[in-house]
């Protein structure tokens, strides 16, 4: 299985690495695909803690992850470690 995650950097003022965002792409064009916002971050956090790891997607550094409205409403964040 083949996961697809963007990974654009974060800098500080200083163009220093602060963070990442992890974003999900389709396949190896690098596009988003036709689906719904909530169907993206379930892939990434899916892909990210289940398949390939988060610590070895972030390379050890802080990651951000978007969310919906709807996933926001319905509570979902709360059950991530945030120090994870």
């Amino acid at each position: 299985m083949f996961a697809y995650i963007a990974r654009p950097a974060i800098l500080n003022k200083n163009r220093e690495l602060y963070a990442y965002e992890l974003l999900f792409r389709d396949g190896e064009n690098n596009c988003f695909p036709d689906i719904s916002p909530d169907e993206a971050t379930s892939k990434i956090l899916t892909d990210s803690h289940l398949d390939l790891g988060l610590e070895e997607i972030s390379a050890g550094e802080l990651v951000f992850i978007n969310f919906h409205q709807d996933t926001l409403v319905h509570r979902f964040p709360t059950s991530l470690d945030p120090k994870k």
